[in-house]
């Protein structure tokens, strides 16, 4: 049996809950998330679970993400998740509308328009 099998619904559940804490910490630094497999194994090996990989959540993906608002990609590098900052390859507007640039940023880009 494969693990989403014998855990159920409760695998499924742990594993939404990871990668919403992961979301909720991309979107407070206004950051992509992208999640490599190894990363999210080690996640998941410390709630107590073996390997995840894309062939599993490619199956249990409708039953984490009902909606669509938490998986943007899955790939065989890991997963990308749906933020308020788009990603460079996406060319839509992100979730939360286009952000205010970091005031480091911003000091950065005025330095560098300016010449200094």
């Amino acid at each position: 049996m494969r693990l989403y099998e014998v855990a159920g619904n409760q695998f499924q559940d742990d594993l939404a809950n990871v990668l919403r804490v992961m979301q909720g910490q991309a979107n407070d630094q206004m950051t992509t998330s992208v999640i490599t497999w190894p990363a999210i194994n080690h996640m998941m090996m410390m709630q107590g679970y073996g390997d995840v990989n894309q062939n599993i959540l490619e199956k249990i993906r409708d039953r984490i993400d009902p909606n669509g608002e938490l998986i943007q990609d899955i790939s065989e590098k890991g997963i990308i998740l749906k933020t308020d900052v788009a990603s460079p390859d996406n060319t839509e507007v992100p979730l939360g509308g286009v952000p205010e640039p970091k005031s480091v940023d911003r000091m950065a880009h005025n330095v560098i328009s300016k010449g200094l």
